[in-house]
C-alpha cells in the first residue's frame, strides 16, 4: 500500500475521525533578483554584482552575449564568494555568441562575479538568482538560434521534464535595443549601454513537457543570437514506502507509518475512494 496517502492536497479524515494532510507539491521556481552589466570598449575581463546579498543555497544563472569571432571565447567565471561556476554551453550565431553558466548552490553574500575571455570583446551580461531549483542535474534542455534582420528574435526547444522554468535570452547588435516580453513570459531584464551589443532575459514556469518557444519583440530589425534554457524545479521529498493490509492504508505521521481505514467521509457517508500519494513529482 502507499504511504502518506491522500485524495487531494486538502486535509481529510479517516473513519476513526483522525485528520491528516498530504504534503503539497513543489511551489515552483522563484526569481529572487536580477542584475545586468555591459562593457564599453573591448576587454578581456568584466564584472557583474547583484544588488542584494544572495541567499545561501540559491541557484545563480548567467547569460553572457559577446561579439567574439568564435564560440567558447569566455574561458572562465569566478566570484569573490568562492562559488563554483559550471558552464552549460556556448554557441555563435550571426557574429554574436551566447554562453550559459550557473552556480548550483550559492554561498551567502554579495559576490563580485568576474568573466574572463581569451580575446578583447564587448559583452552584455544578465545575472539571475533563483530559488526552488532541482539540487541535482538542474538543466533540462537548451537551444540557440540565429537572429537575422528580425524584430522577433526566437528560438525553440522540446523539454523532457514537466516542471521547468523556461528562460529566454538574447544578444542583439544594437546597444540601445528596447525589448518586449514574449507571450506568457515575465521578469524582463535588459543589459544596454555597451558597444554595439545589448542583452535581455525573460522567464516563465511550465508544468508539462513539449515544445517551448522563447522570443522577444524588439524596436528595430537587428541581427544577433537568441538562447533558451530550461531549468528543473525541485521536487517535494516523499516519505519511504509503506505496506498495509487489505482495506487499510498507512500514512506517515512524521514519526512512523500508522495504519488507517481506506474509507473517507464525503459529507454524507463513509465511502471507499482511491488513494493517491505524492511521489516527489506527481500524484499517483
Amino acid at each position: 500500500m502507499l504511504g502518506f496517502g491522500a485524495l487531494s492536497q486538502q486535509p481529510f479524515s479517516t473513519q476513526s475521525g483522525e485528520t491528516f494532510t498530504a504534503p503539497p507539491p513543489p511551489s515552483g521556481i522563484t526569481v529572487v533578483q536580477s542584475a545586468t552589466a555591459s562593457t564599453t570598449g573591448y576587454v578581456t575581463s568584466s564584472t557583474i554584482t547583484p544588488a542584494s546579498a544572495v541567499t545561501a543555497g540559491n541557484f545563480l544563472l548567467l547569460w553572457i552575449s559577446t561579439n567574439a569571432a568564435a564560440a567558447n571565447n569566455v574561458t572562465g567565471v569566478t566570484d569573490t564568494n568562492s562559488n563554483t561556476w559550471v558552464k552549460v554551453s556556448s554557441d555563435r550565431q550571426g557574429g554574436r555568441t551566447g554562453d550559459w553558466w550557473y552556480v548550483q548552490s550559492a554561498a551567502v553574500g554579495t559576490p563580485t562575479i568576474t568573466i574572463t575571455s581569451t580575446n578583447f570583446i564587448t559583452r552584455a551580461i544578465v545575472l539571475r538568482e533563483l530559488s526552488g531549483v532541482a539540487t541535482t542535474l538542474p538543466i533540462d534542455v537548451f537551444a540557440y538560434s540565429l537572429v537575422s534582420g528580425s524584430t522577433t528574435p526566437t528560438t525553440t526547444a522540446t523539454t523532457t521534464n514537466a516542471n521547468d522554468l523556461i528562460v529566454g535570452a538574447a544578444g542583439i547588435d544594437n546597444s540601445t535595443t528596447v525589448y518586449t516580453l514574449g507571450a506568457g513570459y515575465s521578469n524582463l531584464s535588459q543589459a544596454n549601454g555597451g558597444d554595439f551589443l545589448s542583452g535581455a532575459m525573460e522567464s516563465k514556469l511550465v508544468t508539462s513537457t513539449g515544445l517551448q518557444t522563447a522570443n522577444f519583440t524588439i524596436n528595430s530589425a537587428q541581427g544577433g543570437i537568441m538562447g533558451l534554457i530550461a531549468i528543473k524545479e525541485a521536487g517535494a521529498a516523499a516519505p519511504p514506502p509503506a505496506t498495509g493490509t487489505t482495506g487499510q492504508i498507512k500514512y506517515y505521521n512524521g514519526t512512523a507509518f500508522v495504519a488507517k481505514p481506506v474509507k473517507v467521509w464525503n459529507g454524507t457517508a463513509w465511502v471507499t475512494k482511491p488513494v493517491k500519494s505524492w511521489n516527489g513529482t506527481n500524484w499517483v
